[in-house]
């Protein structure tokens, strides 16, 4: 259960953005906002947006998939989405916030995210494989990450592109070397750590949520200069994963209280059945 939540969020944002605007807040600005937001994906909640293009996809092509060659796929689709966000990049510069662009909002069609839809379908589909390649090639899997990560500071920061955002094609790069890192590294723990499996059950929230909480930390600090800026962004970070994670609980504690931030995550317990015999006296 997705969907309500991203309109009942969609309609906070609303109702916030067109008050941090000034004057007035009018019916008309609030619903323009609101369906920026639910139609265009204008606020932190575009990539449900993203995911609803995925399951359509997934259900039109799943069959083809099935038979494809994945070195087809992969390398198509790798070739869209970095001609398509390299192409956004450098026409519209702007901050994603910004929509004077030739295509504002660019990020919500699937092209997009295709190469990272179509590197998931198949990583899933030959998991077992796909872990044995990551170790297999493990030099290459830690040269790249290390690699990529170079490219996007050299990019920030030599190149015209300051703003780190998903919507860079060297992003592209670094989260698919990162996800590679990861599985391989983790492919090697016993269990997945507590922690881990806590906050992963309370992702959707947190994604949901963590923004608004980022302002109002963001500028409490701008008030107190006295924290330096590393303890500060990891108060940010603390701030901005615990506090979301603590309103999903609390709401949750309610009837419906799901339907405004979304579900926290069970796993499904394994049923042990026991095996009751009759033993005549």
């Amino acid at each position: 259960m997705i969907f309500v939540p991203f309109l009942f969020i969609a309609a906070i944002d609303a109702l916030l953005m067109t008050s941090a605007m000034g004057g007035e807040v009018t019916f008309l600005a609030f619903v323009q906002k609101y369906l920026a937001n639910v139609f265009l994906g204008n606020f932190i909640g575009y990539f449900i947006l993203v995911i609803f293009q995925f399951y359509m996809l997934h259900m039109m092509f799943h069959e083809y998939l099935k038979k494809a060659s994945p070195k087809w796929v992969l390398s198509i689709s790798f070739v869209v989405t970095a001609a398509y966000l390299g192409y956004f990049s450098a026409a519209s510069p702007a901050p994603a916030s910004e929509e004077g662009g030739a295509f504002p909002f660019f990020w919500v069609p699937f092209a997009g995210w295709l190469f990272y839809f179509c590197l998931a379908y198949y990583c899933g589909k030959e998991y077992k494989r796909f872990l044995a390649l990551l170790n297999q090639y493990r030099w290459v899997v830690y040269g790249g990450a290390i690699a990529s990560g170079a490219l996007v500071v050299t990019v920030s920061y030599v190149g015209e592109i300051g703003m780190i955002s998903s919507k860079r094609p060297d992003i592209m790069l670094y989260s698919t070397s990162m996800i590679f890192l990861c599985f391989h590294l983790f492919s090697k723990m016993k269990h997945v750590p507590k922690i881990m499996m806590f906050i992963s059950n309370y992702s959707f929230s947190i994604y949901l949520l963590h923004a608004y909480f980022m302002m109002i930390g963001y500028v409490l600090l701008l008030n107190m200069p006295e924290i330096p800026p590393v303890p500060a962004v990891l108060l940010l970070f603390a701030v901005c994963t615990a506090v979301p994670i603590l309103t999903s609980w609390a709401l949750n504690k309610f009837k419906y209280g799901y339907l405004f931030v979304g579900k926290i995550y069970q796993p499904k317990q394994k049923k042990v059945t026991v095996e009751v015999r009759d033993h005549a006296g």
